[in-house]
C-alpha cells in the first residue's frame, strides 16, 4: 500500500523557461528550442507568476530557455523579481552579453549567471552549439560578468561523447576566467538530446574520477560540481545516507522541492518531465502545486520503498533518467565491489 509523504507548502526554487527562442541550435537542447512562440507570457503575466512565487515565498529563481536575453523585457522581469525579493540566477549562451547588457545586469540585481561552454576549443564549442563564433561570444560574456561584479558567475557544460575527451581542459578554461562555479550536466534524452549519442559505462565512470580528482586539485579556487550521480561513488545519495545528518529531501525534486514553469505558461515537473501538469493561465500557482496528480503522485512511497529508512525524506531516482544515467553508474559500482 502507497503512502502519501509529508511535502513542501510550495517549492524550493523554480526553474522557468522564460522564451524558447534560441539564436543557437545546440545539440542537447532539452527543450528543443529555436523559434519564437506567440503564446508565450506577456510581460504582464510573467509579473502576475513572479507574485505568485513571492505569496508562496520560493526562495529563488532559475531562467532558462531558450536565451533568456532575447527577450527584450528580460531584464524588466528581473527587476521585478528583485522588487519582490526574489533572487534570480540565468542559463544564458553568452551570445547577447555585451558591455551595455552586462551594465544593465548588474543594475537589475541578477544574483547568478550561468555561461553554457560545451568545449574547450572553439571547433568543439561552436560545433556543438550549432553556431561559429558562439565559444568566442561565451569567453566574451565571462570577462562581462567579471568585470561588473556579478555576485556568481559560472560555467555549465553538457557531457557527451563530442566533448568527454575535454573535460579537464574545459575545468581549466572556467578557471582561468574567472568563474566561481562549473557545474557538469548529463546528456539529457529529453528534446534535442535524444539524437545524441551519450557516454559508455566506461566513459561515466571515468568522468567521476576525473571530476573528483579536479575537484581536490582545485579546491576553494573553483567548486567543481556536477548534477546527482556524477560526483558520487555511488548511484544515488541514498545509498550513503545517514538519517542523522541528511534532514533535506533527496533524489528527484519533481513536484517535491521544484517544478518547472514553461515559456506559454504551462507548468511541468521539471525540466527534464515535460509532461504538463497545469496551466497559469487557467490555475494559480498553488493550485497546481498543492493539487496536481502527478505532484501528488511524486509525493509517494512506492511499494518498494515503504520499508526504506529513508523514505520521509528520498523519492528515488530521477524517473526520466533513472532507467539510463542511474542504471549505468550502479552497474559500475557494483562491478567494483563486486556485488550482483
Amino acid at each position: 500500500m502507497s503512502k502519501l509523504v509529508t511535502y513542501l507548502r510550495s517549492p524550493l526554487f523554480v526553474w522557468w523557461d522564460i522564451t524558447y527562442r534560441c539564436n543557437l541550435h545546440c545539440k542537447q537542447c532539452y527543450s528543443n528550442s529555436g523559434k519564437f512562440s506567440v503564446h508565450e507570457l506577456n510581460t504582464r503575466e510573467a509579473k502576475k507568476v513572479i507574485k505568485q512565487l513571492k505569496e508562496m515565498k520560493v526562495f529563488y529563481i532559475y531562467f532558462l530557455g531558450g536565451e533568456p536575453f532575447l527577450r527584450k523585457d528580460f531584464l524588466e522581469i528581473a527587476k521585478y523579481c528583485y522588487s519582490m525579493e526574489i533572487p534570480v540566477m540565468v542559463n544564458s549562451n553568452g551570445w547577447f552579453i555585451d558591455e551595455d547588457t552586462a551594465k544593465r545586469i548588474k543594475e537589475s540585481n541578477i544574483h547568478h549567471v550561468r555561461v553554457s561552454i560545451d568545449g574547450a576549443t572553439p571547433d568543439t564549442h561552436d560545433s556543438i552549439r550549432g553556431v561559429r563564433g558562439s565559444f568566442k561570444r561565451a569567453i566574451r560574456a565571462i570577462e562581462l560578468l567579471k568585470k561588473y561584479e556579478i555576485a556568481v558567475v559560472s560555467v555549465s557544460p553538457t557531457i557527451m561523447q563530442e566533448n568527454f575527451s575535454e573535460v579537464p581542459s574545459i575545468i581549466d578554461l572556467a578557471s582561468k576566467y574567472g568563474a566561481s562555479e562549473i557545474q557538469f550536466v548529463q546528456l539529457c534524452s529529453v528534446g534535442r538530446g535524444k539524437q545524441v549519442n551519450p557516454l559508455s559505462i566506461a566513459q561515466l565512470n571515468q568522468l567521476k574520477l576525473i571530476l573528483n580528482q579536479k575537484k581536490k586539485d582545485y579546491e576553494e579556487k573553483i567548486r567543481v560540481e556536477a548534477t546527482p550521480g556524477l560526483l558520487e561513488e555511488k548511484c544515488s545519495l541514498c545509498w550513503n545516507a545517514n538519517p542523522e545528518k541528511h534532514i533535506v529531501m533527496f533524489g528527484c525534486q519533481a513536484g517535491r522541492s521544484a517544478m518547472n514553469i514553461g515559456a506559454d505558461g504551462l507548468v511541468m515537473p521539471c525540466l527534464l518531465d515535460r509532461r504538463t501538469v497545469g496551466n497559469l493561465r487557467k490555475q494559480s500557482l498553488k493550485q497546481i502545486w498543492e493539487s496536481a496528480p502527478k505532484f501528488v503522485e511524486s509525493r509517494t512511497v512506492s511499494d518498494i520503498c515503504v520499508t526504506c529508512q529513508h523514505q520521509n525524506i528520498c523519492s528515488q531516482e530521477c524517473p526520466i533518467q533513472g532507467k539510463t544515467l542511474a542504471d549505468q553508474i550502479r552497474k559500475v559500482y557494483l562491478a567494483q565491489k563486486g556485488g550482483d
